[in-house]
């Protein structure tokens, strides 16, 4: 019996997460991945990159569907998905996490009537103002199957009513893809060296979230707050923060050293050889536990409870 499956991927965590199972895909010959990319990211090290790094399944198509606000991107991909799934006659549509790439996907293969995974499912940070939650609530209610990585995501899901039959805690996805590509990193002194900084002599930063990105003076803020410390803060800059920086001409202090989005296996690297971590990122705070390094959030929530309760991240 042959089974065909599409998956709907977009931005860089969705890339990272899907590397290890389309390589469980094709060894089973009976399972025929589509992988189709809606564009979200559009930066070559936020995507393109990826692809060479990764090696997932080649993409059946790509959409490319970037560049526009969050709604009319969603729209857009609505409208080209429709077609094209109805088209590969599918049994099954995955999506990944929480962004608007997860969300397109799942409304048109809902509406198209094909069972919907989605994996990453349950997190909850109880803020509805972020785009993220919103995404994740939507997605969660209307799959039909929902892979967790935690055992407080699938409580997240019993709470709000959806059957247990339905919920699958099969673990962390990330955690696997991360432990895989580390154990690839043959020479950390290289990528150190490639970026001019030392072992545990900085600390590693990133920004994207809405919440500080789309106020100039929340970044002028955090910037102040760096220059005081005097250390080095390794700073890959997402392309949205770039572009806020550049049209506000905001002047970066000199402790901090900003850097192109990284692949991912420099990324682990410079995890690994940090002092600590700073973020806004979901998949980054669990990378920083994975590396055994302390985080601070640079939110006011996080929907990865158990790194706070467990005193590994602190929320500032």
């Amino acid at each position: 019996m042959s089974i065909r499956i599409a998956t709907i991927i977009g931005a860089r965590p969705q890339y990272i997460k899907h590397s290890l199972l389309s390589n469980e895909i094709r060894k089973r010959k009976n399972i025929k991945d589509f992988v189709i990319l809606t564009g979200q990211h559009f930066d070559y090290n936020m995507s393109k990159i990826f692809e060479k790094e990764l090696n997932y399944s080649k993409p059946y198509i790509n959409l490319n569907i970037n560049k526009n606000t969050s709604i009319n991107n969603i729209s857009k991909t609505i409208l080209r998905l429709e077609n094209i799934l109805i088209s590969l006659k599918l049994d099954f549509v995955i999506v990944y996490g929480d962004t608007d790439t997860t969300l397109s996907g799942a409304l048109v293969a809902k509406k198209l009537n094909i069972p919907l995974i989605h994996i990453e499912s349950g997190l909850r940070s109880f803020d509805q103002s972020m785009p993220e939650e919103q995404n994740r609530v939507i997605v969660d209610h209307i799959s039909d199957y929902l892979i967790t990585p935690t055992k407080i995501a699938s409580k997240n899901l019993e709470k709000e009513g959806i059957k247990k039959n339905k919920i699958y805690n099969y673990g962390d996805i990330m955690y696997e893809t991360w432990l895989y590509f580390k154990k690839q990193i043959k020479n950390h002194d290289k990528i150190l060296k490639k970026y001019n900084i030392t072992k545990n002599d900085y600390y590693l930063v990133t920004l994207h979230r809405q919440s500080n990105t789309q106020n100039i003076n929340i970044l002028k803020k955090i910037f102040k707050q760096f220059e005081k410390n005097k250390s080095i803060f390794v700073f890959p800059i997402h392309p949205r923060t770039k572009k806020l920086i550049l049209i506000s001409k905001l002047k970066i202090p000199s402790n901090i050293l900003p850097l192109n989005p990284l692949s991912y296996k420099e990324m682990i690297c410079l995890q690994l050889n940090s002092i600590l971590i700073l973020t806004d990122s979901g998949g980054l705070q669990k990378e920083a536990y994975f590396a055994k390094k302390n985080c601070y959030i640079l939110r006011n929530n996080t929907e990865w409870k158990e790194l706070t309760e467990n005193k590994y991240s602190v929320i500032v």
